[in-house]
């Protein structure tokens, strides 16, 4: 078993602006990911913290030397409960799992991410 850990922070108000820029948004969140941030009473908060889940979990992997996942490889989901959960959508040849955390406040986010490959 191997074990690759990542973690990331955002300030929220760099989202201010860079939401309205469709192709940063198109670079990084997949129509559901957007949708679900747009859903939200502050969607800045969200893209924030969805940006920095993928970017952990982009780290964690990179700790397992598997680093071709981009931003668009993978989907950032949440359960009926609210916990987020990750999916990688490109096929990397192992037995991966990612467990991810998301949190944010009024002025900044963040994610913390786990992958192991067993």
């Amino acid at each position: 078993m191997r074990l690759g850990v990542g973690c990331d922070i955002e300030e929220i108000s760099r989202f201010e602006k860079l939401i309205n820029k469709q192709e940063f948004v198109r670079l990084i969140y997949l129509p559901d990911e957007e949708k679900y941030c747009l859903g939200k009473s502050r969607p800045q908060q969200h893209f924030a913290a969805i940006f920095c889940g993928k970017e952990a979990v982009i780290k964690a992997l990179g700790n397992l030397e598997i680093d071709k996942i981009g931003f668009l490889d993978m989907e950032i989901s949440h359960l009926p409960n609210g916990c987020p959960q990750v999916r990688i959508l490109k096929e990397i040849g192992c037995d991966l799992e990612v467990k991810l955390s998301l949190s944010h406040c009024k002025t900044m986010a963040m994610a913390q991410a786990t992958a192991v490959i067993r």
